[in-house]
């Protein structure tokens, strides 16, 4: 197995949700950033990407606008119940 495909496997879920967002907008032609949001038991409860680029299509999400980043886009589909929550973690592949 490659050093690559180790590294990979080691990742936790939310790395691996946020690194797959990422390569999907990569894999499109854009800069690629991803963005995961666990809760306290390391679930995944919402994740997205940058669509500054991307035509609007999918309801609830941001695009076409330079407010359209990963991390905005994962709050956005952040089930409302689950965003008042105090145990929940935000990961993603760029940082501010």
């Amino acid at each position: 197995m490659s050093e690559a495909w180790l590294a990979w496997e080691a990742l936790d879920a939310a790395w691996k949700a946020s690194y797959e967002e990422a390569w999907a907008l990569w894999s499109a032609g854009c800069f690629g950033i991803g963005c995961a949001v666990v809760d306290g038991q390391g679930s995944i409860v919402a994740r997205g990407r940058n669509r500054v680029m991307e035509r609007a299509s999918d309801p609830g999400v941001l695009a076409e606008t330079l407010i359209a980043h990963a991390e905005m886009n994962t709050l956005a589909v952040l089930p409302l119940e689950r965003g008042t929550g105090g145990d929940l973690a935000l990961y993603t592949t760029m940082e501010p």
